[in-house]
């Protein structure tokens, strides 16, 4: 199935965008300012809610698979399609001065989030039809010279003063934005220049691209003033803008302050891995396709989006790019969140607990003993599965042995432990014995504190703690489960997670006794009409009976939904903002079985007292009210 149609499906995510907008403007009002809302409210907040992407590689045929080829084909003549409304329908449609601007700005986000990313990957191809294609997407937006400069320039000088597409260190959103556009520019004027002086052709001649991009571009905003006159040209103009602005804050975001060091006196070192920042958001990588595993495409430029790679060791953006996009216009509030993390990642030493561990470009020896890193760890040291370190039991870094890193793990999450960042290293037992052997004494190396087991079925736990102190008498053995619910932190998020069901069940109790209200008050001329035409007040009971147990359900409903919507934006928060997987509310079918059992009750009873209460009265008096 992956060489099928149905792989495809979430990168056509962006198609949703061109008719939200047309639909959205010809409702006219607040409506036409939906667009702008989807984009840079409602879909970061998605990418935040739909979790991240696994880090690996996708299926290996997916590169072979010639319907992720349309995706970026068909983007063209919608494309086209969408500045030709733009500029051509939008001016005569009667639409106000607010409801024209929030127009041309949903097109320029789309076209410069969504069109931009397409033109990127098109540009990248080796058919020269495919790069057309690119070339008419940036043409469309004004900006076809990036096909020169991202090609040519960018991916050659990434991480370097020459490339005015990295953003410095320090360096705000906004100063990048006039530095970037103009030296871009420039860029490509050189790239260009150089080229036909290499080939000894004259730089003022029809075999310059650079003349020949302006000369379309002097083409586009003729055709578009004849057909809408001034104010499309205008909004052509505007609508480029704000694409080129939305492109040029993604550029900010993907390369922030990451510079590659001098190999030689004239020379860098190659482009790495830690030389471009990664986002594993779903939706991100959805609607951009796969742009914000941005690592992977500068070390493969050639590789198609579908087989571009999360790499395990790459620096991670804490956000998705619409949490990024948003960031970086606070200038402060981005330096506070990004500075250290760049800082993280052009540090090479550092301390483990109280070992010194120090990264050594070392021969690959195959006999080294292996050991297992922790992910925050290897994320914020950059050690790659196979690199050779060297491990200490001393803070002075005596007596250090070689090991080769076989793998990252996820430590294991520990409330104890909240807002530690988590360097661990995990070693063979006769390693470990090894490493902290004293030799002015040899039986010192002969203790150790604790050991843990795991167990094939956990549920053996209580029975082989049991056989261990059985078996060793004055060795204490109890299992890591129950042992860690009864300390004071897992005490404390039981508590929590209790406190939520209950928050739970308070608002759908509130929901529910506001409905009964309603209900009751609704019903009032009716039940009277029922009661003056002689219908039974049992059977009329029996009816507000039923309809009770069904708004009780409903508000059951309700309240676990809010549970869970809860327990997802507490747990996300919290987990980002630790970077831990403790889960920190959870809620279990118990509590959601405790919603329903008091909620259900307490509906059916509020509703069946009101409805007495309410069949008690004179019927005619109902029924003139």
């Amino acid at each position: 199935m992956t060489r099928s149609i149905w792989a495809t499906f979430p990168f056509w995510l962006a198609y949703l965008l061109p008719p939200i907008i047309i639909m959205s403007v010809y409702n006219r009002g607040w409506w036409a300012v939906a667009p702008i809302v989807i984009i840079f409210g409602v879909l970061p907040v998605l990418d935040w809610l739909s979790g991240v992407a696994p880090v690996g590689r996708e299926a290996p045929d997916l590169a072979f698979n010639n319907w992720f080829r349309l995706v970026t084909w068909l983007w063209v003549p919608i494309q086209l399609a969408l500045i030709t409304w733009l500029v051509r329908v939008v001016p005569f449609a009667h639409l106000t001065v607010p409801e024209m601007i929030a127009a041309t700005v949903s097109v320029g986000a789309t076209t410069g989030a969504i069109g931009m990313t397409f033109a990127h990957e098109l540009i990248h191809r080796r058919h020269a039809y495919e790069r057309l294609f690119g070339n008419i997407l940036l043409a469309s937006v004004t900006y076809p010279h990036f096909a020169i400069e991202h090609v040519k320039g960018h991916h050659r000088h990434v991480g370097t003063p020459r490339d005015p597409a990295t953003a410095r260190l320090g360096e705000s959103v906004y100063r990048f934005l006039r530095r970037s556009v103009a030296g871009g520019l420039r860029s490509a004027w050189h790239i260009e220049r150089v080229r036909l002086w290499e080939r000894q052709i004259r730089v003022w001649s029809h075999h310059n691209v650079m003349l020949r991009y302006a000369a379309a571009e002097i083409i586009i905003y003729a055709a578009v003033g004849l057909a809408g006159g001034w104010l499309a040209l205008t909004m052509f103009a505007e609508q480029s803008i704000v694409a080129i602005v939305v492109l040029e804050i993604i550029n900010y975001v993907e390369h922030y302050g990451l510079v590659r060091r001098r190999a030689k006196t004239t020379e860098y070192e190659r482009v790495k891995p830690e030389h471009s920042w990664d986002s594993p958001n779903r939706i991100s990588n959805w609607l951009l396709i796969n742009l914000p595993r941005h690592s992977d495409h500068h070390l493969q430029a050639a590789k198609r989006f579908q087989s571009l790679e999360l790499l395990p060791h790459a620096p991670r953006l804490p956000g998705g790019y619409g949490a990024m996009f948003w960031l970086a216009l606070v200038p402060a509030l981005w330096f506070r969140v990004m500075n250290r993390r760049v800082a993280a990642v052009r540090t090479g030493v550092f301390v483990l607990m109280a070992a010194m561990l120090m990264t050594a470009a070392l021969g690959a020896a195959a006999d080294l003993p292996s050991v297992l890193i922790s992910r925050q760890l290897s994320e914020n040291e950059h050690i790659n599965v196979g690199d050779v370190v060297r491990l200490s039991a001393t803070a002075e870094g005596d007596v250090a042995q070689e090991f080769r890193v076989a793998g990252v793990y996820e430590p294991t999450p520990n409330p104890a432990r909240l807002g530690a960042v988590i360097r661990e290293v995990q070693l063979h037992l006769p390693d470990l014995l090894n490493l902290t052997r004293d030799p002015g004494m040899p039986a010192g190396s002969e203790y150790v504190q604790t050991i843990n087991v795991a167990l094939v079925d956990p549920n053996d736990a209580l029975a082989f703690s049991r056989d261990v102190q059985a078996r060793m008498p004055g060795a204490e053995a109890e299992p890591a489960t129950g042992a860690a619910e009864s300390t004071g932190p897992f005490i404390v998020l039981r508590r929590f997670h209790l406190a939520i069901a209950i928050v739970t069940i308070v608002a759908s109790t509130v929901f529910l006794l506001a409905l009964t209200i309603m209900l009751v008050d609704e019903r009032r001329a009716a039940v009277g009409v029922l009661r003056l035409i002689g219908l039974p007040i049992r059977r009329i009971l029996v009816q507000l009976f039923l309809e009770g147990v069904l708004i009780a359900a409903i508000g059951s409903i309700f309240g676990i939904v809010l549970s869970l919507v809860s327990e997802g934006l507490i747990n996300r928060f919290f987990q980002w903002r630790y970077d831990t997987a403790l889960i920190f509310v959870r809620v279990t079918p118990e509590v959601a079985a405790l919603c329903v059992a008091i909620a259900v009750p307490l509906g059916v009873t509020a509703t069946v007292v009101a409805s007495w209460a309410l069949l008690r009265r004179n019927g005619l008096r109902l029924a003139r009210r």
